[in-house]
């Protein structure tokens, strides 16, 4: 063999990763999956018995408003979570069925539905207030000049943006559901430069459970919801309600602060370590 001649090509294959059998996956690439696969379901059915139970202890009470606002709040985390959309879907359908089988099975939905979609029923509370709520007109009678509340039940707590309707006007409702809004949009554009997860599910299951009770509050009194009975966040009276969303804004405003001189002590670290 001469010297000038190049050596031979290697084999065919030669150097190359090995393959699969059958041109499938790797078996621990597989394993992995179903692994994955299996321990995201027990955790969905996990979190799906708590919330069954969660629910039947608040409708036990009864209580549906609270009951709505957490499985609501449920949803939401779910979804930031990260599921698909076919997941979320399917729990969205077993939402509706749930509703469903309250109106048949659950005497305070029912009833409450029928004096919404159908007026069967006391519905005295549902029409006071809407007559309140449309009596002031755009600007108001003025503060305390209104009389149809002294005709309406509950209107220091459930109703009171009936109130705000009848004495400031339809433009101060529609100025208070704006500051809501912007509370929410806040949160959540806030919420885009985060990269913490728990900080991300917990921020937004705060904000969740805060919008929500403002929007079922507001919507029952203009008679787009059933009545709930739930009171509208720092505007109506009420102790214990005051206490519970004044500590879960608190943790909202813990979680979402930022300290406006990190940047700059970093970069200072960093040019002094030069």
């Amino acid at each position: 063999m001469s010297y000038d001649q190049p050596p031979p090509p290697p084999p065919p294959g030669y150097g190359a990763a090995p393959q699969p059998p059958y041109g499938g996956q790797p078996a621990g690439t597989s394993q992995k999956a179903i692994w994955s696969l299996v321990t995201g379901i027990l955790s969905l059915f996990c979190c799906g018995l708590v919330l069954g139970i969660v629910a039947i202890l608040l409708m036990s009470q009864p209580d549906l408003g609270q009951t709505i606002i957490f499985a609501g709040t449920w949803f939401v985390l779910v979804m930031v979570a990260g599921l698909s959309m076919r997941i979320m879907a399917g729990l969205a359908g077993t939402g509706l069925a749930g509703l469903v089988l309250a109106y048949f099975f659950y005497p305070v939905a029912q009833q409450r539905i029928n004096i919404w979609l159908f007026a069967e029923g006391d519905s005295f509370q549902v029409d006071k207030a809407h007559a309140t709520l449309t009596a002031g007109g755009l600007i108001g009678t003025g503060p305390g000049a209104g009389l149809a509340k002294f005709q309406l039940p509950e209107a220091h707590t459930d109703y009171i943006f009936s109130v705000i309707g009848e004495e400031f006007g339809i433009i101060a409702c529609i100025a208070i559901a704006v500051l809501y809004l912007a509370i929410i949009v806040r949160v959540l554009v806030r919420l885009l430069d985060e990269e913490d997860s728990f900080l991300i599910l917990a921020v937004a299951g705060l904000i969740a459970q805060f919008g929500g009770q403002a929007t079922i509050n507001m919507a029952v009194n203009t008679r787009l919801f059933p009545s709930k009975g739930m009171t509208l966040p720092f505007i109506s009276y009420g102790g214990s309600s005051f206490i519970a969303l004044s500590i879960g804004m608190g943790l909202l405003l813990s979680l979402t602060r930022r300290n406006p001189y990190a940047a700059r002590v970093s970069m200072t670290r960093n040019w002094n370590r030069k």
